[in-house]
């Protein structure tokens, strides 16, 4: 599968080129598995010359057509960082991956607008595609019962900036609902989970790092 989303994105490798550990603004740096050194500007200390980056696709990649669309996510609406969750999702086991599950990615939209944000997101197959859930009972069935309770990023708001009460939105009609999609700090749960022996460096989440690769390069 995954070699085939990379056959379906034509990009020139020059435009992926980047210094690892150096253009992403914020970095976490795990220790045997743990969380060591988070949110940190710089990691140069802490590379080694065998070190090798993966470059991992981002849901903030399909923002700007929300946007063209009118339907801008309520985070970036009020500055805030997207907020992430870790959900019951399984990982494809691979290797000493076997334990982790997804992250989640959230954000919040009326009922009305959600196909409207799924249709959208769905060409975007090299950065998470459309919704993996969505609805109140989507958020059940992955296994975000409070979205107020976050792992990664900051707290959910509505589009108007008001606090996520589920209680109040469930009974009103066209109501907010909470949307999830694919994350790639996921990469960073499964390391935490697998204990992976030395150090191991990511993107803060909310960090990540920006190429030359434009949208439509990414378009499925």
């Amino acid at each position: 599968m995954a070699q085939d989303l990379c056959l379906q994105v034509s990009v020139d490798i020059r435009r992926l080129l980047c210094r690892a550990e150096l253009d992403a603004s914020r970095y976490n740096v795990y220790v045997d598995g743990k969380l060591q050194e988070p949110n940190i500007p710089n990691v140069e200390s802490f590379w080694r010359n065998d070190h090798l980056a993966f470059l991992i696709g981002c849901s903030y990649s399909f923002e700007s057509a929300l946007t063209k669309a009118g339907l801008t996510p309520p985070h970036g609406i009020h500055g805030r960082n997207v907020t992430m969750y870790r959900s019951n999702i399984p990982f494809c086991p691979a290797g000493v991956f076997t334990q982790s599950t997804f992250v989640v990615s959230m954000r919040m939209y009326r009922s009305s607008q959600v196909e409207r944000v799924r249709d959208i997101t769905r060409p975007y197959v090299a950065t998470h595609g459309e919704p993996v859930a969505w609805g109140w009972s989507g958020a059940d069935s992955i296994g975000v019962h409070d979205v107020n309770a976050i792992h990664w990023g900051d707290t959910p708001v509505t589009a108007e900036g008001d606090a996520v009460n589920r209680e109040a939105e469930e009974a009103k009609q066209d109501a907010y609902v909470p949307v999830f999609w694919g994350c790639g700090v996921t990469p960073q749960e499964a390391v935490m989970r697998a204990h992976i022996p030395g150090i191991t460096i990511g993107h803060a989440p909310g960090s990540m790092i920006l190429l030359d690769v434009k949208e439509d390069d990414v378009l499925g």
